[in-house]
């Protein structure tokens, strides 16, 4: 019988190989997200009528499942500047399958709103989606998120503390 030798390790990096093209990665929705520096945005849906702020989305991944808050900001994303009122959310029921992360949130006034977002496929440091109030007829309101941080900066600002000052 005439065998080609063969290292004994092929074995191994040929079932690795099969294993990593088997396997899709998903995307992770950890970090820290913020809509635009650049101008404030309707927070009507949360707030009341004629609020506007800048929105922060923390979020932390495990598997599925996700927690987080999201902060409201008055005039930046300076620390100084986040609401004295209703200055966060804490997430519930947060979800992300695939490239889709789904919430909802008890608004200031007690009320539930639903939060569905996805990653942009040309940028998944970008969400877009909508935070709506299943009570009303409107669509709610739509907001485009960038990731601006990880989970280091979410450990290195506190973020973690939740709604606390």
């Amino acid at each position: 019988m005439n065998r080609t030798p063969t290292h004994p390790c092929c074995g191994v990096v040929l079932w690795c190989a099969a294993l990593l093209t088997s396997c899709s990665f998903e995307p992770e929705i950890d970090g820290v997200w913020r809509t635009s520096d650049d101008s404030a945005v309707d927070l009507s849906v949360l707030l009341g009528d004629g609020e506007e702020g800048y929105v922060q989305l923390v979020a932390v991944q495990y598997e599925r499942e996700v927690a987080g808050l999201v902060q409201f900001f008055t005039q930046s994303f300076n620390p100084s500047d986040l609401r004295t009122e209703c200055p966060c959310l804490y997430l519930d029921k947060a979800a992300f399958r695939g490239d889709s992360l789904s919430f909802s949130v008890t608004g200031c006034d007690g009320a539930p709103r639903v939060g569905v977002f996805t990653l942009d496929p040309e940028n998944e440091d970008r969400l877009r989606g909508t935070l709506r109030d299943p009570s009303r007829e409107s669509p709610g309101e739509d907001w485009v998120l960038v990731r601006v941080g990880d989970r280091k900066q979410i450990r290195e600002e506190g973020l973690e503390r939740g709604c606390e000052p």
